[in-house]
């Protein structure tokens, strides 16, 4: 083993021995490839004004076109509810009061039960339930027509939330407070 160790060492160094080093004054022909890449390339000269104005104009552009691609228009005024297309998801801009407790605002999944021929709207935020607040029963005229199953939310007097779901069987509305910053 230590033959093969030595033998290896001796064919090594004999390469590095016989190997045409050459250290000379002409090494500074090899350098100057490299000088001349970086001098073409202009990466030497100080940046222009107007091409620094080009660059950031350039980048503002697209940073126009990309946010224009990724966030959608959302139509909202102040203290109106936000509720999703085709959900039952609501968004609350005031913290509610309903017997004793309390509804902060934020994002809620609203749900419908049936319990004993009462109506109870149930607010969920994941599959938390927050709330349950007892609803009654209404006229489906109350609804825009066009809707089988429909959800909506009324601000009424900055007093009262009002919420109203109807589907083909039932129509319902359930109203908490507003409470007051």
């Amino acid at each position: 083993m230590m033959k093969r160790f030595f033998a290896y060492l001796l064919i090594i160094s004999g390469l590095l021995c016989f190997y045409p080093f050459s250290v000379h004054a002409d090494d500074g022909e090899e350098w100057s490839k490299y000088l001349d890449v970086y001098n073409d390339g202009g990466l030497d000269r100080p940046v222009a004004a107007q091409d620094y104005n080009k660059a950031v104009e350039t980048l503002k552009n697209m940073r126009k076109k990309k946010s224009k691609k990724h966030t959608p228009p959302v139509p909202h005024t102040q203290n109106a509810p936000i509720k999703a297309e085709n959900s039952n998801i609501i968004r609350i801009d005031n913290d509610l009061y309903y017997d004793n407790n309390i509804i902060p605002s934020g994002f809620y999944k609203i749900v419908v039960k049936n319990e004993n021929d009462e109506y109870f709207v149930k607010f969920y935020q994941g599959k938390q339930s927050i709330l349950s607040v007892q609803a009654q029963k209404i006229k489906h005229t109350d609804f825009s027509p066009e809707k089988v199953t429909a959800l909506e939310t009324k601000i009424i007097d900055n007093k009262y939330y009002k919420i109203m779901y109807k589907n083909i069987d039932v129509a319902i509305c359930a109203y908490l407070a507003i409470m007051n910053k």
